[in-house]
């Protein structure tokens, strides 16, 4: 691996990381209500497309899903933080 000069890619990362702690805070993006119309969208131009298989069709609708389903996840680690934040009070 270059510009690693002793030492296992783990360690290099783990370097990168302490020298840059904000990187280790960020997260993936949650999706927001743009992002949730953009899927069902994209579901349906999908769908409506007469050339697309059957496969097509199942992974739009799976990847709509998914996105859907992060959105819901997200509210619920938002709740659960505001009830952490409500009970150190």
């Amino acid at each position: 691996m270059t510009g690693v000069r002793q030492g296992t890619a783990q360690q290099a990362v783990g370097g990168w990381v302490r020298s840059h702690p904000q990187a280790a805070a960020q997260g993936p993006q949650l999706p927001g209500r743009t992002d949730l119309d953009a899927a069902t969208a994209a579901t349906a131009a999908v769908l409506a497309d007469p050339a697309a298989s059957l496969m097509d069709r199942y992974h739009a609708a799976e990847a709509e899903a998914a996105t859907y389903r992060a959105a819901a996840d997200a509210v619920v680690v938002q709740a659960e933080a505001e009830t952490e934040a409500e009970l150190e009070l």
